[in-house]
């Protein structure tokens, strides 16, 4: 739902810049401004972006944001899924394989839709041994501490099975590698995304 998740933030650095050569930097900062609220810390490096995840406390905030490195900051959120349907329609499959509008029609499509070709699914994570997946599925990275290694909410099972479900799936034999960012209520926030 966006809602700001205080005193956490995802610092963004400019290009040639990475997280572990700014770290000590960081760490100055931190000695200096600890005591003044939150502790600052870094909890996350990231490897896809040049920044990080970190606490910040407002006045290490301020002092991070005027140093030349850093490209921009932006404060962590909270994150959901957006809504759930407990009886789906079915006419979507129709939908993306006809080019006239017609709902009585079989979804048609190619045998080898999605061969060689892999979906990440950025979401609950996904129940790999579902039967649909024909072991085409695997969880590859759980960013949810404390959380166990399978979905536990059924929305990213929902969303790969729309991907590449062998019954509902678009793409019968895709690849689908889920990665678990929001936990069994659907929620994360945007820095568990971005890891």
């Amino acid at each position: 739902d966006g809602k700001p998740i205080p005193d956490s933030y995802i610092v963004v650095l400019k290009d040639g810049h990475s997280a572990k050569t700014f770290k000590p930097k960081f760490d100055d900062v931190a000695k200096r401004q600890n005591g003044r609220g939150v502790k600052p810390k870094i909890h996350r490096e990231y490897k896809a972006i040049p920044g990080f995840h970190a606490s910040l406390n407002k006045a290490a905030l301020k002092e991070i944001q005027a140093l030349p490195e850093i490209a921009y900051i932006e404060q962590d959120a909270v994150v959901k899924i957006n809504a759930q349907e407990s009886n789906p329609p079915s006419w979507g499959l129709t939908r993306v394989s006809e080019v006239d509008l017609d709902l009585s029609q079989p979804y048609v499509y190619n045998d080898d839709a999605g061969k060689g070709i892999t979906a990440y699914v950025v979401d609950t994570g996904v129940y790999a041994e579902h039967s649909d997946f024909g072991g085409r599925a695997t969880l590859a990275a759980n960013f949810v501490d404390g959380s166990a290694n399978t979905d536990e909410n059924g929305h990213g099972t929902h969303v790969s099975g729309t991907i590449g479900g062998s019954t509902y799936g678009v793409a019968k034999k895709v690849k689908i590698v889920g990665v678990k960012v929001l936990d069994a209520q659907g929620s994360g926030s945007t820095s568990g995304v971005v890891a």
